[in-house]
């Protein structure tokens, strides 16, 4: 609890812009890689820390870990960002075809303002129409090919979404009890240009009023989030009308909260470090609260349920802790309800056979887990799971190739790469260079290393001999400042996969194993990462930027799916017969996951193994299988 407390005042200094003390920075800097994943998801504030991170110079001194969940926090933001604006401009047609009248709100709206994407996060589209123009739901379905994904509320109707993009929620209030802001809002908006005026958002001061309304009384539960401060600071700006704001305050029954957060926000922008209003002290107490409670469950979901209670609690306001026992009793009754709903569907289903999936045989692997503390390999083999790294050691990224894994390792207390037995047993430093070093892939053979080094500043594709000797910057064609991620070999080990961001979009590229102009593999809108060959050589599996699907391409040819999942699925790795890949790959989730390649859903392998990712094969010496 003192570690994740530690990790919510770093960062709460760090996006004030004040200089923490060393001691506080050390022991933020040593908490667990999951405490981290959990402050920044729940206080969903993973691309300003990143920025602010780099802006104070202490990106060097992070552990690996922070560094990498901070990196994959700012891509998804930039590549979820990216969607939007291509989902905005059909939805523009759309609306111009039909008549209908849509405000685009929250920070799709931000987005369309003018802020700079990859800013922060953006969980899903939200528009507005008037009641009398649902229909918006239906042509969204019927015309532009989404589908039903998640559930309605007394505000919006059921979730929308897609193959690779961002989730839509067709609103008709702005909340779930009428109030004066939902008619007051359609009269205070702007068109905008980028989508040929066919699209509106709200004024500056109607986006803050929706902020506030939306941080403070919506989601009561999660006030004052380091997310809320950052955006209410951001929105309050001169061009606000200061008579709006008073009036819509005064008229709120939650005036005394919305109060805190606006004077909280202003206190948290100041330029002056040490103004800390009681505003703001309120604040801070209560997201500390939270996260020193949310992070000793396991369960995902109790994790989300012990912020929201935890947070609640330590407000001490009279109003919230009513809302609070009101919701416990529903959900106390709602549970009682469901219980006996399925005792009674059981009673009536008998001795009806059922059928399940029969058992998989899956080759013993490797992947990355957190599950003991500090990141490290373990190895399935038979469903038994065993940690092949030490206990203290900081270990990712495992590939196996010939009878040797490679691996990366933060013990060093820097990003380093490594290479082993295929028991981690006896292994060898191979880089050793201040900058950060990481996704390493052999070569089938086993004789060459692809990885990623910041060595000269941007992100790149390098290669080296196994033994470490002769590291090369791979020439791809790629602009020197554009980041490139993600190598993979092909069978045959001539020629290298991997992700590059130069047409604005992360893509897949191929390029010769010696270097030369990569040829663009993938076109997806949100994008595609982690590429991994099929063992035949004929084509690369691909997860999409959405987080729910694999796709399968052969270079030159159309993309299809391969798999997909609602809990999300993404880090594909294939053998003859099998593919694996993880759940939830952008998220703090992550179980592991088997894909049989002649044909079949993805199916789970591997639960309660902590967050694990980088799932990998192991691959022995040619005849020694």
């Amino acid at each position: 609890m003192l570690d994740s407390v530690s990790a919510y005042d770093f960062t709460f200094a760090l996006l004030r812009g004040e200089n923490a003390a060393i001691k506080l920075r050390r022991r933020a800097f040593a908490t667990s890689p999951l405490v981290w994943a959990r402050l920044l998801a729940l206080e969903a504030c993973g691309p300003p820390v990143d920025r602010a991170l780099a802006a104070a110079g202490l990106a060097g001194e992070a552990p690996p870990l922070l560094r990498r969940l901070l990196r994959e926090s700012t891509t998804i933001a930039i590549q979820r960002a990216v969607a939007i604006r291509a989902q905005l401009t059909e939805i523009a047609a759309l609306a111009v075809a039909h008549g209908v009248r849509i405000l685009v709100l929250k920070g799709a709206a931000r987005l369309l303002a003018g802020e700079m994407p990859g800013t922060r996060t953006i969980s899903d589209i939200d528009l507005l129409v008037a009641p009398s123009e649902t229909r918006l739901h239906s042509l969204l379905r019927e015309e532009l090919g989404y589908h039903v994904s998640g559930p309605g509320a007394a505000h919006h109707l059921p979730g929308l979404s897609r193959e690779s993009g961002v989730g839509v929620e067709v609103h008709f209030r702005l909340s779930e009890l009428p109030q004066q802001l939902d008619d007051a809002i359609w009269n205070d908006t702007r068109r905008v240009r980028e989508v040929d005026g066919a699209l509106e958002i709200p004024s500056p001061t109607a986006l803050l009023l929706h902020t506030l309304d939306h941080a403070v009384v919506l989601n009561w539960q999660t006030r004052y989030r380091l997310r809320d401060l950052l955006d209410v600071a951001a929105l309050h700006t001169p061009e606000i009308s200061a008579d709006r704001l008073r009036a819509f305050i005064r008229a709120s029954p939650d005036r005394r909260a919305l109060e805190t957060l606006l004077a909280a926000a202003r206190d948290f922008a100041s330029e002056d470090s040490s103004k800390r209003g009681g505003a703001l002290q309120t604040a801070r107490r209560v997201g500390r609260a939270r996260i020193a409670l949310a992070v000793v469950p396991a369960d995902p979901r109790v994790v989300d349920r012990v912020f929201r209670y935890a947070g609640a609690l330590a407000e001490a306001s009279p109003v919230v802790a009513h809302r609070l026992g009101t919701q416990l009793v529903r959900r106390v009754a709602a549970l009682v309800f469901e219980g006996l709903t399925v005792i009674a569907a059981i009673s009536a289903a008998g001795c009806a056979d059922h059928v399940s999936p029969g058992p998989i045989d899956v080759p013993p692997f490797v992947f990355t887990s957190d599950l003991a503390g500090a990141p490290g390999i373990y190895r399935m083999s038979g469903g038994v799971v065993t940690r092949l790294s030490a206990a203290t050691a900081d270990d990712a990224e495992p590939h196996s190739a010939a009878g040797r894994i490679v691996f990366m390792s933060g013990r060093d207390a820097n990003a380093e790469i490594y290479v082993a037995d295929l028991n981690l047993e006896s292994q060898s430093r191979l880089t050793d260079d201040p900058s950060t070093d990481g996704e390493p892939a052999l070569d089938p053979s086993a004789g060459r290393i692809a990885f990623v080094s910041s060595r000269t500043g941007a992100p790149r594709i390098w290669t080296m001999n196994v033994d470490g000797s002769a590291p090369l910057a791979l020439p791809t064609g790629t602009p020197t400042y554009v980041p490139e991620t993600s190598p993979s070999w092909s069978p045959l080990g001539d020629q290298l996969a991997f992700v590059s961001a130069r047409t604005g979009t992360p893509q897949v590229y191929l390029v010769p194993a010696g270097g030369g102009d990569a040829l663009q593999v993938t076109h997806e809108t949100t994008g595609a990462f982690a590429p991994a060959w099929t063992p035949d050589g004929e084509s690369l599996l691909y997860a999409t930027g959405a987080g729910t699907s694999i796709f399968i391409i052969a270079p030159g040819g159309e993309a299809r799916l391969f798999a997909e999942s609602a809990r999300g699925i993404g880090e594909p790795a294939c053998n003859e017969t099998l593919c694996l890949a993880v759940t939830d790959p952008y998220g703090a989730g992550g179980d592991l996951m088997v894909i049989p390649r002649a044909g079949g859903g993805p199916r789970v392998v591997g639960e309660g193994h902590g967050r694990a990712r980088h799932p990998a094969f192991l691959v022995p010496v040619a005849g020694n299988q």
